[in-house]
């Protein structure tokens, strides 16, 4: 069983487990990953825009670095 998701602005959660919740947006919410890093990720819930508009992080706090982006 799924939950599509059709449309989502631009939120960001901070999360305890990072995998758990990627397999999670990706799986069961059927969203794309659209970037990974080391202390995040960022998911999609239409694989043909380009913004990505769901962010996870595993504990971080602050400002993304421009590294990341």
């Amino acid at each position: 069983m799924s939950a599509k998701v059709r449309g989502l602005g631009h939120i960001g959660f901070y999360v305890q487990d990072l995998n758990l919740m990627k397999d999670f947006y990706a799986n069961f919410m059927v969203m794309t990953l659209t970037k990974v890093g080391p202390i995040g990720a960022f998911f999609n819930s239409d694989p043909f825009v380009e913004t990505p508009c769901t962010w996870l992080s595993h504990g971080f706090c602050g400002t993304i670095p421009s590294s990341f982006i």
